[in-house]
């Protein structure tokens, strides 16, 4: 698809338009001798229709997050919405057409993926740690001078809600019980090495051992 860009833009002798696609065209692969067939004939504005670009080999290496940077201010300088390539004048055309524009686009939205893509296992340990959920429901270390008498109601845990909600409505997944009290491992993980605050560790162990004491007393009274 590049190359009929940058033969139309070589043909209608629109260079700097050429140079942003070029630079594309040069950042996207890791090309042999570091040139990007400088013999190809849409470079010089020629339409030459048996002409077969040679095969580019895979990538040894991920991509770096400067050329990723690079890559992606190149195309969003042509293939934005608003970008002035889009700009149509009573005797001229815009100087890359919709469907070229859009697929330009989409890759823009798409690279955008990569560094996630390049450090996966981060990435699912950070989507699977719903330790946050916890704190978000009432930080209850907001004041240190009563830590003897504040206790989190067990009510309002957001481990001890999806257990009620799944013996009440949802009976069918009680084997998936203990994984939801997993939830307090990642919040007790957090409160040590992040927090590092032992009250908090102690707090939520204590409502741990609750919990599953809760748990207990109500599977005793569902089964029997």
């Amino acid at each position: 698809m590049l190359r009929r860009v940058l033969y139309k833009s070589q043909r209608n002798k629109k260079n700097q338009f050429f140079q942003e696609v070029h630079k594309i065209r040069e950042v996207s692969a890791s090309w042999a001798g570091g040139e990007s067939f400088p013999h190809d004939p849409s470079l010089q504005g020629i339409e030459d229709r048996e002409f077969t670009p040679a095969a580019i080999g895979v990538k040894c290496a991920p991509i770096h997050p400067i050329q990723l940077f690079i890559l992606q201010s190149n195309i969003a300088n042509i293939a934005s919405p608003r970008s002035p390539s889009l700009l149509k004048s009573m005797f001229s055309s815009a100087e890359i057409e919709p469907e070229e524009q859009q697929i330009l686009f989409e890759l823009l939205i798409r690279s955008f993926a990569f560094p996630h893509l390049l450090n996966i296992e981060d990435c699912i340990r950070t989507i699977g740690d719903l330790g946050q959920l916890w704190y978000r429901q009432d930080f209850i270390e907001r004041d240190k001078a009563f830590e003897d008498i504040i206790q989190f109601p067990i009510e309002s845990s957001f481990s001890w809600i999806l257990t009620t909600h799944t013996f009440n409505y949802l009976p069918s997944e009680t084997d998936t019980l203990l994984a939801i009290f997993d939830l307090y491992s990642a919040v007790a993980d957090t409160a040590l090495r992040e927090l590092k605050s032992r009250y908090l560790f102690d707090e939520i162990e204590n409502e741990a051992k609750l919990g599953m004491q809760q748990l207990l007393f109500i599977l005793r009274n569902y089964i029997y």
